[in-house]
Parts: structure tokens; C-alpha cells; sequence
């Protein structure tokens, strides 16, 4: 495989990461929790990581980092063996240290497995940083452990689009001119209260019955039955009050949310970060009225999709790849440095094919991508055996575990209620 150049989000979050290094945090990973019925042995893990050709392929994976010129993904020749790290707990909690441990962006992989203990059944973390894989790969890679049979990987790198320089610049002032239309000030900005950058999470799975319920009001609400806008209403609802709660003054709220751009069905790429963005600014005045809340999000994602945003926002990438990260990162920040961003949401692809590992039932999963801070707060909508589960991860420098546990049960009255 020849070496590739890293695509116009690689080198976005290559950006994100060096900035969180300045801040002291040495990595922006991802999480990928699998909670199984019985004990899984370490041995046999490592076994099956070991066997699967796309975790010998992952071992080599590296980033090379030129003087000039857009950094590149390479195959080593040697691969570096990965080892399942083994912890016990005596309770259902998972070790901070295995959340707080960061992955670093040179000098060995890009993943890691841990193995929590528990009394009576296992744990299996698989941990990644973002810019080796987003949540289509890290899936594949998963599967891959299960079923030994995997061996063909059609697409493992993946080469972006060639499009002329001239139509990326208007593509990338189009996509600025969007952004800076819907980013004007006044945005909510969260103040973090203390230095405590200890990130937590806390989630809620909704049953079958409450998961089905909550789809028919979406396809009664939502144009075309599109989920994000009337999931995100009801969050907004519930965060709204805890804000208010708290003293901050009512404004909108600007959310970017990942869209994936593989086409449907695709088997590849496997490395890299292949989806772009779309941008939703949360109307303050629409607050107290869900009803045109979702209806108004609706209507921004279908005017974005209708004059091709996300695909013009993925060629400003493309060709901003070619600036150098320190002023590449003044770009996306506001002159004073502060954060655009109110909140971050996201949703995890089904992993409902997932329902056994290694010979064990897989009772739940949580997907936790980073949360970054500012805002301190992220969102995460994941189904799992038919079920709807939502993640909230939260830095304990900007909220606390009572907002964030009075924050949940906001959000489950407001997509209960509306359903009883």
C-alpha cells in the first residue's frame, strides 16, 4: 500500500490535537466500551487481536510527519505487537485510569485495549485516537476480532476526491461565508468554574417500547423522519434549563455535528476521518416551543444539504491542509481565542451486528468520542439490541454530577413525556 496523504479531517483533528497538547492534555482518543455477560480471559483476546488481519495491519500504521508538505499515513515494515492491559474492579465502575490514559500521536500505535475484571463478568475497552480511525473503521476493526473469517480489506487507506484548486477556493468561500453567517455573535460560551479537567460520563438507556415510541413522534415531527433535529430539540430543552439554572444569559446555541461522506453500503476506507460537518445555530427565541425548534433545525439541515455545504466545507479542509497547524488553528477560533461551539452531539453508528465477542453476549455498549473543552460538554445518541441510549460526557471543570445526573432526567422527561 502506498503511502497516502492524510484527508482534509485527519489533518483538522491533527490541529484539534495539537492544540490540546498546548493546553496539556497529550491526546484527543476515542472509547469503545463492550460490556459481556461472562469473564472474558485476557489470553484468548489477545489471541484474537493478534490473528486479525486488520489489526496486523493497524500495528503498522504510522503518520509521517515531513518538513514541508501534508503529513502522510504509512505502512512499517515491522509491525509494534499490541497487548491487552488487564484491570480488576470489585464493582460495575470502569478504573479512572483507564479513561484518563491518553494515546500519543507518534512513538507506537494509535489504539489500545484494555480488560476491566469485574466480579462476575469482563469489560472490553478499545481505545483509539481520533485521527486513526472514526466510528465506521473503529467498527470494522472490532468485527474483524469476532470473526476470524475477515481477512479481505478492500479499501484500507483512502484517497479524497481530486477537484481543481479553483473550484476548492469557492468552495472554501462559500463554506467561510456560510460559517461566519451563522456563527455571529451573540453564541453561548460556557466558563469553566474551577481547573478540574477530569472528564466523566453518564448515560441513559431508553427500552424497546420507550425507543419506539420516541421514533414515531420523530417521523411525526421531523421532516422526512430525520432523526438529529427533533433528538436535539428535546436535549436543547433540558440543557436550557440547567443553564438557566445556573445564571447564563438565553442565546443561541451553535452545534456542528459529524456527517459521514462514505456512500451507503461502502467497505472503506478504514483509515482516516471520512465525514465533514453540518452547522446548526440553536435559536434562543425558539427555546420554550419544541414544536418549531425541530422544525426550524429541519429546515437548516435540508437548506445545507440543498446548496451542498458539508461537501463544500469537506474541500475547505482539503485545501487548508496545505497551512501550517499554529496559524491554521487561529482560523478556527474566535480573534479572542474563545470557542464557537455552546455543546457537541454526534451519532454512533448501530452496532446492533455486535450482539456476541469471542464467545461471550454482549449485554451493552457505549461509545464515547472525545469531549473536548470548551464547551465541556458533548452529547452522544447510540442504538444497541433495539434500544436508544444516550451518552452525556462532561468535564467536572464546567458542570457537576448533579447538574449532569438532573440534566438526564430532564432529557428523559422531555422524550418520555411527550410520548406517554
Amino acid at each position: 500500500m502506498s503511502p497516502t496523504k492524510l484527508s482534509g479531517a485527519d489533518y483538522f483533528f491533527l490541529v484539534i490535537a495539537h492544540h490540546l497538547k498546548k493546553q496539556g492534555i497529550t491526546s484527543l482518543d476515542c472509547r469503545y466500551l463492550m460490556k459481556l455477560d461472562a469473564t472474558l480471559p485476557q489470553n484468548k483476546l489477545e489471541k484474537a487481536i493478534s490473528d486479525s488481519s486488520y489489526f496486523q495491519l493497524l500495528e503498522r500504521t504510522r503518520i509521517k510527519f515531513q518538513k514541508t508538505g501534508i503529513p502522510k499515513w504509512i505502512l512499517q515494515s515491522e509491525s509494534e505487537p499490541s497487548f491487552v492491559v488487564s484491570h480488576n474492579s470489585d464493582s460495575d465502575e470502569i478504573p479512572d485510569e483507564v479513561l484518563e490514559r491518553h494515546i500519543p500521536i507518534s512513538g507506537g500505535n494509535l489504539f489500545r485495549f484494555d480488560l476491566v475484571q469485574h466480579p462476575t463478568y469482563s469489560t472490553v475497552i478499545f481505545s483509539w485516537h481520533h485521527i486513526l480511525l472514526d466510528a465506521f473503521g473503529a467498527s470494522h476493526a472490532l468485527a474483524s476480532i469476532n470473526d476470524p473469517q475477515i481477512t479481505h480489506i478492500p479499501t484500507y487507506f483512502g484517497n479524497e476526491k481530486r477537484e481543481s484548486k479553483r473550484k476548492q477556493w469557492s468552495d472554501l468561500m462559500t463554506a467561510k461565508n456560510y460559517l461566519r453567517a451563522t456563527t455571529k455573535d451573540p453564541l453561548l460560551k460556557i466558563e469553566p468554574r474551577h481547573k478540574n479537567a477530569r472528564v466523566a460520563y453518564k448515560e441513559k438507556r431508553f427500552s424497546v417500547e420507550e425507543t419506539a415510541n420516541i421514533r414515531k413522534q420523530i417521523n411525526a415531527t421531523s421532516r422526512g423522519g430525520v432523526e438529529t433535529p427533533y433528538l436535539l430539540a428535546n436535549i436543547v430543552m433540558a440543557y436550557q434549563q440547567l443553564l438557566s439554572q445556573r445564571g447564563e444569559t438565553r442565546k443561541d446555541i451553535w452545534v456542528p455535528i459529524p456527517m459521514e461522506q462514505r456512500k451507503s453500503g461502502a467497505t472503506g476506507p478504514i483509515i482516516g476521518n471520512w465525514h465533514s460537518l453540518l452547522f446548526f445555530r440553536i435559536k434562543a427565541n425558539l427555546m420554550d416551543d419544541k414544536t418549531a425548534m425541530v422544525k426550524d433545525l429541519s429546515s437548516q439541515l435540508f437548506n445545507q444539504v440543498k446548496l451542498g455545504i458539508p461537501q463544500k466545507y469537506a474541500n475547505m479542509l482539503r485545501l487548508l491542509r496545505h497551512l501550517p497547524i499554529p496559524f491554521y488553528y487561529k482560523l478556527v477560533k474566535r480573534p479572542n481565542g474563545e470557542s464557537l461551539t455552546g455543546m457537541l452531539y454526534s451519532q454512533s453508528p448501530s452496532h446492533e451486528g455486535l450482539s456476541s465477542f469471542l464467545g461471550c453476549q454482549v449485554l451493552d455498549t457505549t461509545p464515547l468520542p472525545p469531549n473536548t473543552s470548551p464547551p465541556g460538554i458533548s452529547f452522544q445518541i447510540t442504538t444497541f439490541d433495539k434500544r436508544l441510549k444516550l451518552i452525556v460526557q462532561y468535564s467536572e471543570s464546567y458542570f457537576s454530577e448533579k447538574e449532569i445526573i438532573d440534566l438526564l432526567k430532564a432529557i428523559d422527561k422531555e422524550l418520555i413525556g411527550a410520548n406517554a
